[in-house]
């Protein structure tokens, strides 16, 4: 099935056109994102986001409710300043710009109640009550973005930052 936009672009004299602001808004592409170009069998002119961003979105469904249910944490993934997938909690729209600061600082971000350090806001729209926050950013060819994890507990773990880390590093491949 095709949904069309109505929207009819040129291409230039070099062989390019543009995709109009609403199609990348909705599926998720950045300025400088790789974009696959083929034909299909029936001869369609097919265009798919690079495999990274594929990718990235294929991790975040895989491991989102896994990692949410071991760390017993609210789970939120940011992608180019977008919240695009939570666990454990509703939220979305576009990341806090103290968030958004530690995407562009790629410098993890850990906060606790117990150690008396500020719990940032996650949304601009919207806020995530907890009394622990780890904020482990990542940074690959095409995209930025962070995976958070919220808690109840008043302090984090060493476990937890590690295997934060270490879900990040798999996002920024």
């Amino acid at each position: 099935m095709h949904t069309y936009s109505g929207i009819i672009r040129k291409i230039d004299d070099v062989g390019r056109v543009v995709i109009p602001k609403e199609i990348r808004d909705y599926l998720r592409i950045a300025e400088g994102s790789a974009m696959e170009i083929g034909i299909n069998d029936r001869g369609e002119v097919v265009l798919h986001a690079s495999s990274n961003n594929y990718y990235i979105t294929r991790i975040i469904e895989l491991i989102g409710s896994d990692l949410q249910t071991y760390l017993q944490n609210n789970i939120i993934f940011i992608l180019n300043d977008e919240i695009i997938a939570s666990f454990g909690v509703q939220i979305d729209g576009k990341a806090s710009a103290s968030i958004i600061q530690i995407i562009k600082d790629n410098k993890p971000y850990v906060a606790s109640v117990a150690d008396k350090t500020t719990i940032l806001p996650i949304s601009q729209n919207s806020n995530v009550i907890s009394n622990s926050q780890i904020i482990i950013p990542f940074q690959s060819e095409g995209y930025t973005g962070a995976v958070v994890a919220c808690g109840i507990e008043s302090s984090v773990s060493y476990k937890e930052i590690e295997l934060l880390k270490m879900i990040a590093k798999i996002c920024s491949r």
